[in-house]
């Protein structure tokens, strides 16, 4: 709804250059008494230049609701940015801005809001002649002394639109073997030339190339009129050309049309990008006070740009986990076995198990020097072959620099282990888990696992196990 009260109320239309605007402005007005009345009003402005109104102000008392505005700019060539305002006498604010392409329609429509449309495209022609008779016979031999084939109208151009000039002539006959040269003009000063070459069959001999010709230009502002001569090099050539139908060569014809395309209407608007995303190289310049979901991207040297994400139920910035540590396929063979109550280094695992143990390498004092905190979580299938007795898993890591040797396998948070005691296998979940203070800081970190059996007698076993890995702040 757009309302004007009274007469300091109005709306107003503003264009950056000088283009033809037909505008129509409709609404209902309803005096003090409750009257109501129709109203509209047309303007037609061939050169609507800067700030004007749309509309005639209401009367003192009466309030009119504009139910619709309709804004087309009537040129074929020129573009402009429309601002359409509304103004109480002091203030004005602006309700719409927009470029608006030859020939397309702003629009407003009271509930709908606004649109661009195209409405009917623009012609692309823009001049047009033909000719269905011969050309007189070309003798002249230079491009000075050229004798006109065909010549356009006169039209007015912008200075800015490309437009392509198209000669077509059905033949070109020469009395004897000769060169032709096709000239074209535009006020009739030459652009340029394209040559060919008639036969030595006979006379009257069909030239060696159709008489068809196009050319890209750029006219300058004002009126203009292109055309088309010849010259040879010797003897006589004849433009050929007919009316068309059986037995009838087609006519011969010049024509200048635009070089590219109306334009077409707006497309819909794209989805809006996601916001509070921020690039850092440095966890101190993440948002003090995010919000559940917030993304930051960060630049961690060695790595790229990485992802970090705040988790309110965390309440730590995240970033994504990765898999550290992989080992077991199934639960009826190859499993990770121990009886004894002496940890297991997951090194120990015999050669002879048929699931393979996969571990990596991770960046580690890039991200402390970033600013972030190792995180971990270990999970995993494990059960016990007979009672009494526990199985406990708990993970490790080891840390190296970058061509260094590693360290021993330390244990991330002692006496936190995973445990289990029953024959029927269970998977267990640590959850993620911080690295207490105090650890030592290497370029890389290595992530492992541990195994125990309390009762250093019966089997406990662990497949399925992976431990994730992931940096938060």
């Amino acid at each position: 709804m757009i309302l004007c009260i009274g007469p300091n109320d109005k709306v107003q239309i503003s264009t950056d250059v000088s283009i033809p605007l037909h505008v129509h402005v409709s609404g209902m007005d309803v005096d003090a008494s409750g009257n109501v009345t129709t109203y509209r009003k047309n303007t037609l402005n061939g050169s609507w230049l800067g700030l004007a109104d749309a509309m005639v102000p209401a009367a003192s008392g009466v309030t009119r609701n504009v139910k619709t505005i309709n804004i087309k700019n009537s040129s074929s060539t020129l573009s402009a940015t429309i601002t359409v305002l509304h103004t109480d006498g002091t203030t004005s604010v602006e309700l719409v801005k927009t470029p608006l392409a030859a020939g397309q329609t702003l629009q407003y429509i009271e509930g709908l809001g606004w649109s661009l449309t195209q409405g009917i495209p623009v012609s692309l022609e823009m001049d047009y002649v033909q000719l269905t008779a011969d050309s007189a016979a070309i003798a002249a031999t230079t491009e000075a002394t050229a004798v006109t084939v065909i010549t356009g109208n006169a039209v007015v151009y912008d200075g800015a639109t490309k437009v392509e000039v198209h000669f077509f002539s059905p033949g070109i006959f020469s009395s004897a073997a000769n060169q032709i040269t096709i000239v074209l003009f535009r006020d009739g000063n030459p652009i340029g030339q394209i040559r060919g070459y008639g036969t030595a069959q006979s006379a009257n001999t069909i030239i060696a190339w159709p008489g068809e010709t196009f050319f890209v230009d750029t006219p300058p502002a004002g009126s203009h009129t292109y055309s088309i001569g010849a010259f040879v090099s010797a003897n006589n050539s004849t433009f050929k050309a007919g009316p068309g139908g059986s037995g009838n060569y087609l006519p011969m014809f010049l024509r200048v049309t635009r070089a590219v395309g109306a334009t077409g209407p707006q497309g819909p608007q794209g989805f809006t990008g996601a916001s509070g995303v921020q690039a850092i190289t440095n966890a101190s310049q993440l948002a003090g006070s995010p919000t559940d979901g917030q993304v930051a991207w960060i630049d961690i040297p060695g790595e790229g740009i990485v992802p970090v994400m705040y988790d309110a139920s965390a309440t730590h910035w995240v970033s994504p986990p990765v898999m550290a540590l992989r080992f077991g396929t199934n639960e009826t063979s190859g499993m990770w076995s121990v009886s004894s109550a002496t940890w297991a280094e997951a090194d120990a695992i015999s050669t002879a198990v048929s699931n393979p143990l996969s571990r990596v390498w991770l960046p580690m004092g890039v991200w402390d020097a970033a600013g972030f905190k190792p995180q971990f979580r270990i999970r995993g299938s494990i059960r016990v072959t007979a009672t009494p007795t526990n199985a406990l898993l708990r993970a490790s890591y080891a840390t190296s620099s970058i061509n260094g040797s590693r360290s021993a396998f330390n244990v991330p948070i002692a006496g936190a282990a995973i445990a289990h005691n029953s024959t029927n296998w269970k998977v267990a979940d640590s959850g993620w888990l911080d690295v207490p203070v105090g650890y030592t800081v290497q370029d890389l970190i290595l992530w492992s696992a541990q195994f125990s059996n309390t009762s250093g007698a019966n089997n406990a076993q662990v497949t399925n196990l992976m431990i994730e890995s992931r940096w938060v702040v």
